[in-house]
Order: C-alpha cells, then structure tokens, then sequence
C-alpha cells in the first residue's frame, strides 16, 4: 500500500465529490483505516462506499479473521464495512478458503459487512497462479460479490477475460494500477 493520506485530505477529497474508499489492515500498518476514520466524522457515512482488506498469511481461522476485522471497523470509526476483500490472492487454494467465508457469513448476518470480494495482483515472488487463474475461479464458485483486480495495457488480455466472466456472473469490479 502507499503512504496514508492526513484525514484532513480524507475529508478534503469527500468535499470535493470522492465517495469511494479503498484501504487495507496492512497500509501503514492500519493507518489508512485510521485516517479514514479521523475524517468519519465529517462524512455522511450514507454516501461513501469503505472497501478494506485483510491477507490470509498463516491460515487464520474465521474468529480471528473477525476479530480483526472488528478493529478495522474500530480504526475506520464506523459499524460497517461496504465490502471486504482477501487481499493480494494469487493462490488458487485461497479463492475457497473457508474460514473467510465463514467470516464474512458471520459478518454480514451481524451487518457489519456488505459484500464479499477478492483482489488480486498476480503472482509475485513465489506465489503460483496468475490473476486471472485466480479471479475467474473465484467468479465460478460463487461466493464473491466484487473483485478488486489489477488491469492496464501491460495484463490487458488477461484483465478483459476476467472482466468478462465478471459481467456474466454479475460480480462487482474494480480496477487498479
């Protein structure tokens, strides 16, 4: 993630017509969370949309995976999330991971969770599978409400299959890089 932004830029960026928020647990170390929240107050929770996104390293079980996600709901000062993304997935065994399903199951009955989703970038270091082995399997097995994908002339082919069996099974995109 990049360098969080003051909450006054937060709050800046709200009046000036921004209604969309992307953060994670892992920028700054919850910091963006927090910067968010600091302009929360400011903001008419009503018409933004918080997207933020917990990685799976170390196979955490689905307490933990709430647990955590409760204090990112405490970092951004607010009761509930638009959507929740496992972050960076570029391994075909997360896509079905079932303690983020049970998580988010979990989370949306106590409505503190909109939609499920999933990003990815690709593989990375040793990560194995490409993006959009991973996001097309992910549009397959139905659980996943939005996705979050990288897409740009470098990965066009590969965005636009994913884009297209996205459209298909009305799923949710949002692109970066």
């Amino acid at each position: 993630g990049g360098v969080p932004a003051d909450g006054n830029v937060i709050r800046y960026c709200y009046e000036s017509g921004i209604n969309y928020f992307d953060t994670a647990e892992s920028y700054g170390n919850g910091a963006s969370e927090t910067r968010i929240g600091d302009a929360m107050p400011h903001m008419d929770r009503s018409k933004i949309f918080i997207v933020t996104k917990l990685p799976l390293e170390g196979e955490p079980d689905a307490q933990a995976l709430v647990e955590r996600f409760n204090a990112c709901l405490g970092r951004l000062k607010t009761d509930y999330v638009d959507a929740l993304y496992s972050h960076g997935i570029a391994d075909l065994n997360l896509v079905t991971y079932a303690p983020f399903i049970e998580a988010c199951d979990i989370l949306k009955r106590e409505g503190k969770l909109k939609h499920m989703g999933i990003s990815s970038h690709g593989p990375r270091g040793d990560e194995p599978d490409a993006m959009d082995t991973v996001l097309i399997k992910a549009a397959e097995v139905g659980h996943y409400d939005v996705m979050l994908l990288s897409y740009g002339f470098v990965n066009a082919a590969e965005g636009e299959r994913v884009l297209k069996v996205c459209k298909e099974k009305n799923i949710g995109t949002t692109i970066m890089k």
